[in-house]
């Protein structure tokens, strides 16, 4: 699985698969306008609107992948979070760091994907440049690190 990062959103591929996650989120050619249940391809799809925005829960080759662009409802909605289950990959935007560290608390996911400065995370996590890509497999989820990639 390949994850290309671009300044209005990320793109995940995986064999003739793929995710564009930003402002917009697209299954392969096809837009995702509401919460619900979606299968699209080889890919099935969860979402949950909680506060102004949709939860994301991909389901993808056998990882689990869980996107959210908004932190400020961590205290009010923490129950809908807990019951969205864990995610192998966490992507998270449009939060600050405590938010995100809730987040990663809550999913507690083998990888992180934060939108943030590198700074704030002081020598724990790997800076990602924009139209980098990062390959991933399941020996990735198998390590008992845990590993956070900031992008900008």
């Amino acid at each position: 699985m390949q994850f290309i990062f671009h300044t209005d959103g990320i793109k995940i591929t995986h064999k003739k698969d793929s995710l564009l996650l930003g402002e917009n989120i697209f299954i392969s050619d096809y837009q995702i306008f509401y919460p619900g249940e979606y299968e699209i391809g080889g890919v099935f799809l969860q979402s949950k609107k909680i506060g102004k925005n949709n939860l994301y829960r991909f389901e993808l080759d056998g990882f689990s992948i869980v996107y959210f662009r908004d932190g400020s409802v961590i205290n009010e909605e923490n129950k809908v979070l807990k019951e969205s289950g864990t995610g192998d990959i966490l992507i998270l935007e449009n939060m600050s760091k405590k938010e995100m560290e809730n987040f990663i608390n809550i999913f507690d996911p083998k990888v992180v994907f934060v939108r943030g400065s590198l700074e704030e995370w002081q020598g724990s996590a790997i800076e990602v440049k924009e139209n980098s890509k990062i390959n991933l497999d399941q020996k990735d989820l198998l390590e008992s690190e845990r590993r956070v990639f900031v992008f900008s």
